[in-house]
């Protein structure tokens, strides 16, 4: 293996260093860079070996995080986010810091330093010119991925915030976390517009519908508020699950509504029949959803297995496996998965027509 490595101009105090790997051969597992931030980055030209040991006919590339300081525990990843049509990965974690790189070219890109706490959440906005972040700090910022640089803080004064969620549009940012309401911000003013009372307090899930018009919150108490923001009506609740609900995720049509939570269940919500149905109850706290087509849904949990749903048949198709803690955060954009997990590595899995039979448990749990 041989390396290239520049350095370049980055947040106040930061020096970006940018490293690329040219494999001769076949990879091993990891290879790292010693200098600061930099994310320690594997593209595997073959199935990544943990993956084959599960359900693993789907080629996985595997990213390790490093230390900011150069020393100490590598950071946990509890979120992660895919730039929509665009090649840059974010993630964040517990150093307080994100973290982007280039999907497609296998290399680190940009660190990007605003927050004094734990990074609970990523998002980048519909046209993937606007990232957002939150954090145990009660910090949103608003960054130019470009660039590195913060636009906008929009709030920081607030209490923790866990979750975001964009409109399609761009205009709207709405943010979640250890309070019973959910504040709406303009973000062509950069002004807060609004705030919306969710069913309980600590709201830990948050979603937007493909078109704009509808947000769905979820929290302690396991019921899903949904408000439809144009035509006046009231919002619609509903009780879905047993504990904290963990997750939100419409499917690309706007007509279903998965939630997970620590119950351990997946509950799929049909807007045009009004019912709620629940998949086949697994023994781990589901922390992340994510579709990846248009009935095919991933969820994360605290087995450490991303499990693959096919929602035309409510069945459990493939388990994905090699993370070594709670997955906590999924995204897709239909040709990759990415998953964080608190293993500290981000895992970036190419996406094929069919997963391979996996054992599953014989009974349901109940």
């Amino acid at each position: 293996m041989s390396t290239e490595q520049s350095t370049g101009r980055g947040p106040p105090g930061v020096a970006v260093t940018r490293v690329r790997a040219v494999w001769r051969g076949a990879p091993p597992r990891v290879w790292a860079a010693t200098a600061g931030w930099i994310i320690l980055v594997l593209f595997a030209s073959a199935r990544d070996s943990a993956a084959d040991q599960l359900g693993g006919n789907w080629p996985c590339a595997a990213v390790q995080m490093l230390a900011s300081s150069g020393q100490g525990p590598a950071p946990v990843v509890t979120t992660v986010c895919l730039q929509p049509g665009g090649a840059l990965l974010a993630a964040g974690g517990d150093d307080h810091r994100i973290y982007l790189w280039d999907v497609a070219a296998g290399r680190t890109a940009r660190c990007l330093v605003g927050h004094q706490d734990w990074v609970h959440a990523v998002k980048f906005s519909a046209d993937g010119r606007m990232l957002a972040s939150a954090g145990h700090d009660g910090r949103v910022i608003l960054w130019d991925p470009s660039i590195a640089e913060p636009t906008c803080v929009l709030d920081q004064n607030c209490h923790a915030v866990t979750e975001l969620a964009w409109s399609q549009d761009g205009t709207r940012l709405a943010t979640s976390g250890f309070s019973a309401q959910v504040r709406l911000y303009d973000i062509p003013t950069r002004k807060l517009v609004g705030e919306l009372q969710g069913p309980c307090n600590d709201l830990r899930a948050l979603s937007f519908s493909p078109d704009g018009q509808s947000l769905a919150v979820g929290g302690r108490n396991g019921k899903m508020r949904i408000w439809h923001l144009r035509g006046g009506q009231g919002p619609e609740e509903y009780a879905a699950h047993q504990g904290r609900i963990r997750a939100l995720a419409f499917s690309p049509n706007g007509k279903l509504l998965a939630s997970s939570g620590e119950d351990g269940k997946v509950h799929i919500w049909n807007f045009d029949s009004r019912s709620g149905r629940d998949l086949p109850r697994r023994p781990a706290k589901i922390f992340s959803l994510a579709f990846f087509g248009p009935h095919e849904l991933a969820a994360g949990g605290s087995d450490n297995l991303i499990r693959l749903w096919d929602l035309s048949t409510g069945q459990e198709v493939g388990q994905l496996a090699g993370h070594q803690g709670s997955v906590m955060s999924l995204d897709s954009n239909g040709q990759i998965l990415v998953s964080g997990s608190y293993d500290t590595v981000v895992r970036i899995w190419t996406i094929k027509d069919r997963v391979a039979t996996a054992p599953r448990p014989t009974t349901e749990l109940k």
